[in-house]
Formats: structure tokens, sequence, C-alpha cells
């Protein structure tokens, strides 16, 4: 429980109301719950979190973190509020078997968006060979001018694959959406810190701003001075 936490479903491009992240390493598994239905006129926010921790073979319930009223209550509110069942959740888990360590996010009741725009998720066709991407994008209807810019008509103007793209800093973690990897943009890196193309750009850019305000700055502060000797020199010379 917290109160007025931040929005449950956040960032550069939002979806829709609800979200199930499902975790595991190979020791643990947890499922999480984000949902503004769940919140709706809610003072106190509440994001259910089950949590598991490897037996033997098996992942059981994590009884030392929580206890058996809260999990059976969480599980309840999940199975209510979402398409989420016991099988389901089972089918999900056994796409952690070859690699156990791994991130599933889940979600639904997509947002609707004005008139002027629609939602498109597009999967790859596995059974053929292709460069196109899995993505999830959510256009504008008519076409748009764009001043200063090559294509001056621009269809698209949300992609949660490029969202990714540029998000995406690890080079060790590996992000599948709709079926197909997304891929980083190129990178560099500065005693440890790894930036993107487009941080240079802007970095490039703030940075010429600033060289600028400072010689402004340093003219004024020459003008100032020399004024100042000036005076000096005719307060002499009387």
């Amino acid at each position: 429980m917290c109160k007025r936490a931040p929005a449950t479903v956040a960032g550069g491009m939002r979806l829709g109301r609800d979200a199930i992240i499902l975790t595991q390493t190979d020791t643990t598994r947890s499922i999480g719950f984000l949902s503004q239905s769940l919140n709706e006129g809610r003072y106190n926010v509440e994001n259910p979190i089950i949590s598991y921790c490897r037996q033997g073979s098996l992942m059981e319930v994590d009884t030392t973190v929580q206890t058996m009223a809260s999990i059976d209550h969480y599980l309840t509110t999940i199975k209510e509020l979402s398409p989420f069942n016991d099988f389901l959740f089972g089918e999900k888990f056994v796409l952690f078997h070859e690699k156990s360590i791994g991130t599933q996010i889940y979600i639904w009741n997509l947002d609707n968006w004005s008139l002027d725009y629609s939602s498109e998720w597009k999967t790859i066709n596995k059974d053929k060979s292709s460069s196109d991407v899995g993505d999830i994008r959510i256009p504008f209807r008519n076409i748009r001018p764009r001043e200063g810019q090559v294509y001056r008509e621009v269809l698209l103007d949300y992609s949660l694959c490029s969202y990714l793209e540029v998000f995406l800093l690890d080079q060790q973690i590996k992000i599948f959406l709709q079926g197909s990897l997304v891929t980083t943009i190129a990178q560099v890196t500065f005693g440890g810190v790894i930036f993107t193309n487009h941080f240079l750009l802007k970095n490039r850019v703030n940075k010429v701003i600033k060289d600028q305000e400072e010689l402004t700055y340093l003219a004024k502060e020459a003008l100032k001075a020399q004024k100042l000797i000036k005076k000096i020199y005719a307060e002499g010379s009387d």
C-alpha cells in the first residue's frame, strides 16, 4: 500500500490501464499487478505482488515475506480483474523454461485514443524471413506535414519499439516485443557512462549554448573592466 503513488502504468508511451508483470530468477519468481482499474478513485493505491521461492524442483509461494491470507487475497483480486487464471499463469511461466531468468509484461484494457489516432499491434510472421520487427504503434490517422525534415509527411507518431531502442542501454538485457528482439541504437561510452546518439547530440547543442553564454558573460565583464580603467585614467588626469 502507498499513498498517492505515481501512475501505475507510465512512461513515454502509455498503452493501457492494467498490466501483469511476471519475473523469474533461478531461485525466485514474482507476479506483479499494476492496475488503474483496481485503484480507480482510491486514496491508498494497492499494487498486489506475490512472491515465490524455489523449494527443490518447484516454485512455492514465499510465506516468509507475506502471509497466505494476503497471497489468497492478491490472487483473487488479480483473477477477478485480469484475463489470468492458474492455467494461464502456468503457461506463461513455462516460457521461462529455456532460460530461467527474465521478465514478461502483459497489458490489457488498452487506452481509447481520439478519433485521430489508432493502435496497431504488429507481430512478426515467423514463417517468413523478413526484416520486419514486431511493434506496438499509435499512429496519427491523417498525414501531417513536418517542417525541416527530409520526409515532410510522417505517418507514425508513437512506436514502442523506437522508444525501447533508446531506453535499452544495458547490452546484457534482451527485450522481445511482439515476438522480435529489440535492438539498441548506437551508443558511446565515456568514463563508464553510456550515452545514446540522441543524448550526445543534445549534449553538443547544450555545450554550444553554454559556451556562447560564457563568451557573452566574459565580453560583458571585459567591457565593464574597460569602462572602469577609462574612469580611473580620467580621474587621475584631473
